[in-house]
């Protein structure tokens, strides 16, 4: 039974750091660390694009709304008003991806990973769902440890 179970680590292992990932579980913490980091920034972003719409007096429903009709094609009709609260969420998009790629290397230099590794990363992140199963425990036990 022990080496049955210690068979299954293996495995396991092989399964989340195998088959070609080319990623050691160290470099899957720092990987962790960055990607976490980096979430809590862009909730921060959010919070401006809400500040901005409640300064503005536009709602968020019709905000959802241009958004929806410009993804969808069609003709967005807006106010002087609306424009000008699309003008301030535009001015703080562009400034948060200027900040986020700063910010984003400043957490590669800490974590002593390439920034072109880690968005290679984070592309497989993004699109390979046993990645992220494998990521999740390290994800629960960096949260827990905040």
């Amino acid at each position: 039974m022990k080496y049955y179970f210690l068979f299954l680590v293996f495995c396991q292992t092989y399964l989340v750091f195998g088959q070609g990932s080319n990623i050691s579980s160290n470099e899957s913490e720092r990987f962790v660390k960055i990607l976490l980091a980096n979430k809590t920034n862009q909730a921060a972003y959010e919070t401006l694009i809400i500040d901005a719409l409640n300064t503005t007096g536009m709602s968020l429903d019709r905000y959802a709304q241009i958004i929806r009709l410009g993804f969808s094609g069609e003709k967005v009709v807006v106010t002087a008003n609306e424009q000008i609260t699309l003008d301030k969420i535009k001015s703080i998009k562009n400034q948060e991806e200027t900040d986020q790629y700063s910010r984003l290397l400043g957490l590669c230099s800490v974590e002593k990973m390439d920034i072109k590794r880690y968005q290679d990363l984070y592309q497989r992140y993004q699109k390979d769902v046993s990645f992220q199963q494998a990521l999740l425990p390290i994800i629960q036990s960096k949260i827990a440890e905040k």
